[in-house]
């Protein structure tokens, strides 16, 4: 194994809010944004931009908000919102 081509991405925040476990209300944005640099490194560029400009485009709108970021959505309505965004 050439040790050169390995990467580890972790977003550092799995285990931050551990009480929204099964609940439906934890903020999916650095799962997804993780993703796309794990997506840049094997060299899927395209699919990157995808998701991270559809992330922004639900930031922005402002519309589907988790209770972290002073809204009432829930975790799966943040991700089909995203969803929805892309391409």
């Amino acid at each position: 194994m050439n040790k050169s081509n390995l990467n580890l991405e972790d977003n550092g925040a799995r285990h931050t809010f551990s009480e929204a476990v099964g609940k439906n209300v934890a903020n999916p944005t650095a799962m997804l944004l993780c993703a796309t640099k794990m997506l840049r490194h094997v060299n899927l560029q395209p699919y990157s931009d995808l998701i991270l400009n559809a992330v922004g485009s639900v930031l922005k709108a402002g519309k589907v908000r988790t209770k972290d970021l002073g809204g009432q959505s829930t975790t799966n309505e943040f991700t089909f919102a995203v969803i929805a965004n892309l391409g």
